[in-house]
């Protein structure tokens, strides 16, 4: 994660804590540095997003074209470039896009003379490239809408993607020796994983009589359909990618028929190494029916409910953690960690193809991504399952 988010997200946490122990604090204070923090926040995100986009563009070798255009006055033409982060490739691609494809209509008026040389040399070796705005905004979406998405650090990296997963130490965690002894020499457990990305879909089907009225009206409908159906798809991948690699003994489960305690929260923190954080994510219902209500022995309730909004996924704490709520994981079943030990590439960005069904003549556009992910330390989460009575 970017330094300064970090910084971000640890003020606002350090804040949520201080609204939430009830002690006396600047209200008004906190609430405008609230925001500011905010604001800065969405910055960034979208500026890590954008530069990650284009560095992976980048390192596959698509260089924008530069072209001279006369300047009109006699002097040295002006020197253009020409990629998916241009202006002017953003309103050719949703010009095109909106295109009949049956009558070849250009529902959003003809490309204009630079339009038509901005699609031209973005699309020479990659075809539909989504413009980079557009994918920012998406990614900005995504990011609100789900959890793990929004916690987890995402490489752009085309192709296989590789890295050394740890799993553990075989010989030599720290101990303590007999004066004048040698310590036995620490072993660690690593293995490669390879991420080849697994495919991630998304479509928006329109009918030949929906009116398109604006290049901004379309993109604003495209960017919600495919944000909502994209981010779950991939917010559910990581959720499976964590449970499948998390290591045995980090897996949990209450006696059948048994309420969550704070006993099974303590037992799955302990067991977590690898990271720093031990947030807690689960679906709406597991959060308020069984994590809400864990009571110590002397019955002193444990989760804590938020009472500052600058983050709508967090629902409270327990223990020090942030709880999250998280709808792509099933009900009965908590993740606990830190989301930086999760690695996560998107091995091909985003393209989008267009069909049209001459039946019934409905557009479908289509978006398909390469995404993949796993643990980068098989001990950074843990999974708790609520066992229901028999």
């Amino acid at each position: 994660m970017h330094k300064r988010l970090k910084e971000i997200e640890a003020r606002l946490a350090e804040i949520r804590g201080l609204v939430e122990a009830g002690g006396d604090v600047d209200v008004p204070a906190l609430t405008t540095e609230i925001g500011t923090l905010q604001e800065e926040r969405t910055r960034i995100q979208a500026d890590v997003e954008a530069r990650s986009v284009l560095e992976a563009r980048v390192a596959s070798g698509e260089f924008p074209a530069l072209r001279s255009f006369p300047t009109g006055d006699g002097a040295a033409p002006e020197e253009r470039s020409f990629d998916a982060s241009s202006p002017e490739y953003r309103t050719a691609f949703f010009r095109t896009l909106a295109r009949d494809k049956e009558s070849g209509e250009m529902r959003l008026g003809e490309l204009t003379n630079v339009e038509k040389r901005a699609w031209t040399h973005t699309t020479a070796n990659t075809p539909n490239v989504i413009p980079t705005a557009t994918m920012t905004r998406i990614w900005d979406l995504v990011s609100k809408r789900y959890a793990l998405l929004k916690d987890i650090s995402i490489d752009h990296i085309a192709g296989v993607f590789e890295f050394v997963q740890h799993t553990g130490i075989t010989e030599g965690e720290a101990a303590v020796v007999a004066e004048n002894a040698a310590n036995v020499d620490m072993k660690q457990a690593f293995v490669k994983v390879q991420l080849a990305g697994k495919e991630i879909k998304a479509h928006v089907k329109l009918a030949r009589r929906m009116q398109i009225q604006s290049i901004d009206g379309f993109e604003d409908y495209l960017v919600k359909q495919m944000s909502a159906q994209m981010g779950e798809q991939m917010n559910k991948l990581v959720v499976d990618a964590i449970i499948a690699t998390v290591v045995a003994g980090n897996k949990f489960a209450t006696a059948a028929g048994a309420a969550l305690s704070d006993t099974d929260i303590k037992k799955a923190n302990g067991a977590l190494k690898g990271g720093v954080r031990h947030d807690v994510y689960a679906s709406s219902q597991t959060i308020w029916n069984h994590i809400a209500n864990v009571k110590n022995l002397d019955g002193d309730e444990k989760f804590i409910e938020s009472s500052v909004n600058d983050d709508p996924a967090v629902q409270g704490r327990i223990y020090g953690g942030l709880v999250k709520v998280d709808d792509t994981i099933a009900n009965g079943v908590i993740l606990i960690g830190d989301p930086d030990v999760v690695v996560a590439n998107m091995n091909q960005e985003p393209e989008v193809l267009t069909n049209i069904n001459v039946e019934t003549f409905e557009t479908t556009h289509g978006s398909m991504a390469l995404f993949d992910a796993s643990l980068g330390d098989t001990r950074g989460f843990a999974i708790i399952t609520i066992t229901p009575a028999a």
